[in-house]
């Protein structure tokens, strides 16, 4: 799947295979889970810290304006909107993985 980012500093795209493997969903679950249990008490920066390294993981191609071709935690723009642009397209990813294609 592909996805276009929405944020106006950061142009481009990345892209996922078809659908999410189990490891993969089972990463993504976990990783879920430690975000939501810090989603009270933790800023954003920490929040998204939860989600980004598995995130990371799932794209399989990175088509960002000034990004490198493979982007880790380590790599990624200190850039919140730029997070949650990815870590949305990666939630529509899940769901995708979980729903009939209409096609």
């Amino acid at each position: 799947m592909k996805f276009d980012s929405t944020v106006e500093r950061w142009t481009g795209s990345v892209e996922t295979a078809e659908y999410l493997t189990y490891p993969q969903l089972e990463k993504w679950e976990q990783a879920l889970e430690a975000a939501r249990a810090l989603e009270k008490t933790a800023g954003i920066a920490e929040f998204y810290g939860k989600l980004l390294p598995v995130a990371c993981e799932i794209v399989t191609k990175w088509e960002i304006v000034g990004l490198p071709e493979k982007v880790t935690p380590q790599t990624f723009p200190g850039s919140p909107e730029l997070c949650a642009w990815l870590i949305e397209s990666i939630m529509e990813f899940y769901r995708a993985t979980n729903h009939v294609d209409p096609k």
